[in-house]
């Protein structure tokens, strides 16, 4: 009985007190020189954090009735108190019972897709007996972080998924390679979105799609032909090469040489063609100029290997 006494104590909510304004003050230093999600990983969302508001609420249920705070004049500490105490089953609903993300919503418009913030591993498998798929909530933190293995099974096979490296700040590198990648930027609206794109896909731009092959299916082509990179499209496009402002067009169902570092332009948007890399391997390393690398994605090296341990796949996955 004790105990609870000690532990119920105003001197033990005291000390709480202290240790909540700490690990905020520490996570705020946390934030700022690693970012947001290492902090709610590492403070606000580790499980002392909220053994600490928790015990805090209860100790002010039990002071209530202990110091008769509702009496008539003490009933403005009472009703801090139970101000406090609701603000923390507040944020345990928020926390545990909450969806996370954005919800893009244009002028005029109705929307039923929301893109969560939390990270998941997700994998489907398609074959005979259908598609299987797999699922599970994935924290990875960039501060101290160690390769970290997922085991998993679909169907009879079984595999693991293997995260190598975690890097901050990550820049492209391309190195000797068997691969081609198209890199472009595509405007629509007030946005503006970066592609690395291996030949042979297609991305989506509004209500028209760009491939990288010479695909009728999609209305605008870029593809390589003899030696030369071609781009014909079912679309009338206004070109403009950022250099020196020189203005053309390329009509519908023309075929021309692609011109890098020109905007091409139609009623819906507008694409540049930055650069294409041909034999090449895609890899990321580290930006060492701080200040770029705040403005830069984090990376995330994975693998897959099968049940006796062979490669798969492996892959980097933007965070």
């Amino acid at each position: 009985m004790n105990i609870i006494r000690l532990l119920l104590s105003t001197k033990v909510t005291l000390l709480l007190f202290i240790a909540l304004a700490a690990s905020m003050a520490i996570a705020t230093f946390i934030e700022n020189d690693h970012g947001t999600p290492v902090a709610r990983g590492l403070v606000y969302e580790a499980w002392w954090f909220e053994i600490i508001m928790v015990w805090m609420a209860i100790n002010f249920l039990a002071h209530i009735r202990q110091y008769r705070l509702f009496h008539k004049n003490r009933w403005p500490i009472g009703l801090f108190h139970c101000a406090f105490v609701i603000i923390i089953i507040g944020a345990g609903v928020t926390r545990y019972f909450s969806e996370e993300g954005i919800m893009h919503i244009r002028q005029g418009q109705e929307e039923n897709t929301f893109y969560t913030t939390a990270h998941y591993l997700q994998i489907n498998r398609s074959g005979d007996d259908g598609t299987q798929t797999f699922e599970k909530p994935l924290l990875l933190l960039p501060k101290d972080f160690k390769p970290k293995t997922i085991s998993t099974k679909l169907g009879e096979t079984e595999f693991n998924v293997v995260f190598e490296e975690f890097i901050q700040g990550a820049k492209e590198e391309f190195l000797e390679g068997k691969e081609t990648f198209i890199d472009l930027a595509v405007a629509m609206g007030a946005g503006r979105e970066d592609y690395l794109v291996d030949k042979g896909k297609f991305i989506q731009m509004g209500e028209i799609t760009l491939s990288t092959k010479n695909d009728p299916q999609h209305p605008i082509r870029i593809f390589k032909k003899e030696n030369t990179w071609m781009i014909e499209s079912d679309v009338h496009l206004q070109l403009m090469e950022m250099a020196s402002q020189k203005m053309g067009n390329q009509h519908v169902g023309e075929s021309h040489a692609l011109q890098l570092r020109t905007l091409y332009q139609w009623d819906g948007g507008a694409f540049l063609i930055k650069g294409i890399y041909e034999n090449a391997k895609l890899t990321y390393i580290p930006e060492e100029d701080p200040n770029l690398a705040k403005s830069l994605l984090d990376v995330v090296k994975y693998k897959v290997l099968d049940d006796s341990g062979e490669l798969i796949t492996e892959a980097y996955v933007k965070m």
